[in-house]
């Protein structure tokens, strides 16, 4: 029961997370139009001096939205290390998760032994009570 309830809350932590990201999209997709409309007027210079001096900023700046998104990037990632370090899966080489397969051969008998790896996303005994 305590693995489904912690998957559940990773799942809705997930998807709370990707919702964010949608919205952080969407924010920046309407800066740049928003950028694109001023620049494409025809009868404004925004390049003018007289425009810049006059023109009141009411919204963050693009280094204080982008400063923040990183900060709970940050905290994200931390938390994520943090998770699988527990679990044991602090990976450090490359393809660290991937199935492998090995023969090794028995000095004693002379026949080769098979062993394989592959890592499951839970607990081996919670997949297979029987053993």
């Amino acid at each position: 029961m305590d693995a489904e309830a912690e998957q559940r809350r990773l799942c809705e932590a997930a998807s709370s997370r990707a919702v964010l990201l949608e919205q952080f999209q969407d924010l920046m997709n309407q800066r740049i139009d928003e950028s694109d409309d001023l620049s494409s007027s025809e009868d404004i210079d925004t390049r003018a001096p007289s425009y810049q001096h006059k023109r009141v900023r009411l919204e963050p700046t693009d280094d204080a939205i982008f400063s923040a998104y990183i900060d709970e990037l940050d905290g994200v990632y931390t938390q994520t290390d943090e998770a699988l370090r527990v679990r044991g899966l602090n990976a450090s080489e490359p393809n660290w998760d991937g199935p492998s397969e090995t023969w090794i051969k028995d000095p004693d008998t002379g026949y080769f032994l098979y062993g394989g790896k592959l890592t499951l996303p839970f607990d081996f005994r919670e997949l297979c009570p029987s053993r």
